[in-house]
């Protein structure tokens, strides 16, 4: 049987924590997605969320957050961070700078968590490594699966906008929405949606 959602005894343990980001452009979506596995390659815990728009390094950010607060919540003495988004990584280990507006809390709140982390007496070691996107492949497939669930979660908040599912006067309009979702980015180049 398939371990899942396991949780770590032995406190000696070595985690491998894979997090991946994704998004899609039609609908609009987000998700990430965190697979955690031991020395012998066991899936000890995992996560996959869907998201609201975001550019794919948020997106990355986001899996990466969970990553972390997983790895609080295991306490593994060594953990192994790892992403298919060079950016990220290179930012994290201080390789990179944020440049990026939108990316630097999200950076914030992760040197935040790795700094807790690392005052953590259980924990020896921690690393956070770049990885093509052919060996992060699980929690690829845990991201697009949460990105399937964007029509679904789609149709459900304009059935509630509108009233019709529940016979009230609609929270708000799928217009202002659609206004909190104008930026998206292609190729490292933000561009402007216009409708």
């Amino acid at each position: 049987m398939f371990p899942i959602k396991k949780a770590v005894k032995d406190q000696s343990q070595t985690l491998y924590f894979f997090s991946d980001g994704g998004i899609r452009l039609q609908p609009p979506a987000a998700s990430a997605a965190v697979v955690v596995k031991n020395k012998q390659g066991q899936v000890v815990d995992w996560y996959s969320r869907l998201l609201p728009p975001l550019s794919s390094s948020e997106a990355e950010y986001y899996g990466l957050l969970e990553a972390l607060r997983m790895a609080q919540r295991l306490q593994p003495a060594m953990a192994y961070f790892h992403l298919d988004n060079q950016t990220v990584v290179g930012q994290i280990t201080g390789h990179y700078a944020v440049r990026e507006p939108r990316l630097k809390p999200l950076y914030a709140q992760s040197v935040k968590l790795v700094e807790q982390l690392r005052a953590d007496k259980t924990l020896r070691e921690i690393a956070f490594y770049f990885i093509p996107r052919e060996y992060n492949l699980l929690a690829d497939a845990l991201a697009g699966d949460a990105l399937l669930l964007a029509p679904q979660k789609q149709l459900w908040s304009r059935l509630t906008a509108s009233g019709e599912s529940s016979g009230q006067k609609p929270l708000y309009t799928e217009q202002t929405e659609l206004s909190r979702s104008k930026r998206f980015r292609f190729n490292g180049t933000s561009k402007t949606n216009k409708s």
